[in-house]
């Protein structure tokens, strides 16, 4: 979901991921890696994409909660809410 996420940033900011890459200080392929779930991003290049896409303050906390969900162990994560298409809360998971 994170990775979403930041590839709705990301496209709406007007950058491919080879120009966030550059402009993040990031390795070769490794935005899309973490877009689509395959790496977790450290919070240091976290913050520097979230400065790059220009993320306003709900975009920051929504990306920041789905960053501490990655974090936490799995048995962990279901107490957390499922957010619908439209990043809104769906409720909590049962």
């Amino acid at each position: 979901m994170l990775g979403r996420c930041l590839r709705a940033l990301r496209t709406r900011a007007g950058l491919t991921g080879r120009e966030a890459e550059s402009a993040a200080t990031l390795d070769q392929g490794h935005i899309s890696r973490v877009e689509n779930g395959h790496v977790r991003l450290g919070p240091k290049p976290l913050a520097r994409l979230l400065t790059l896409y220009r993320a306003d303050s709900r975009a920051r906390y929504l990306a920041h909660l789905l960053w501490s969900r990655t974090h936490l162990p799995e048995e962990a994560r279901g107490i957390w809410l499922d957010l619908g298409p439209d990043g809104r809360p769906l409720g909590p998971r049962r």
